[in-house]
């Protein structure tokens, strides 16, 4: 009887999925950062990272939210921005959560797997998501890369370098 009402009124009945969660999770984090390009890129960010992530067999062992939440603070963490306590509270999940310091021997935290999936820039099974996120409308976030640290002692070389002119 009651599927029959539901269905006269067209209601229909679903759980929420992990882009609904992170639409959420972002809309709270990005409050905390100022700029409107970085705010742009840590949503287009963790949307790409989560978007790659589901494409892994292993996605499957987590519950929507945490996939959600992982993949938002991956994006924070790989752009420098903190898990803020509005992060933690609209989530439900603190950065000891998602990136313990303690694991299993040779087990990645959900942080580590989707980084080093969003690292993976020659996955060619990501070909068509790496290509949809190049997009400017879409922060052209597969274009980003890791900036390569110069060794201190190369830095002051160069410094002198350029004072000596």
């Amino acid at each position: 009887m009651e599927i029959q009402i539901c269905e006269t009124l067209g209601y229909k009945f679903s759980i929420p999925n992990a882009f609904q969660f992170l639409d959420r999770f972002t809309e709270v984090a990005i409050n905390s950062i100022k700029e409107t390009r970085l705010k742009n890129r840590v949503k287009w960010l963790a949307r790409y990272a989560m978007e790659r992530f589901h494409m892994h067999v292993k996605a499957l062992q987590y519950c929507p939210s945490l996939l959600a939440a992982g993949a938002l603070f991956a994006a924070m963490k790989l752009t420098s921005n903190r898990w803020t306590s509005s992060c933690e509270r609209v989530s439900g999940y603190s950065e000891r959560k998602l990136l313990p310091k303690l694991t299993t021997e040779g087990e990645l935290t959900i942080f580590e797997q989707i980084k080093e999936t969003v690292m993976d820039f020659d996955s060619t099974n990501h070909k068509a998501i790496i290509e949809k996120y190049r997009k400017a409308e879409r922060g052209s976030v597969s274009t980003l890369r890791k900036k390569e640290k110069v060794p201190t002692a190369c830095r002051s070389s160069e410094t002198a370098k350029a004072h000596r002119g």
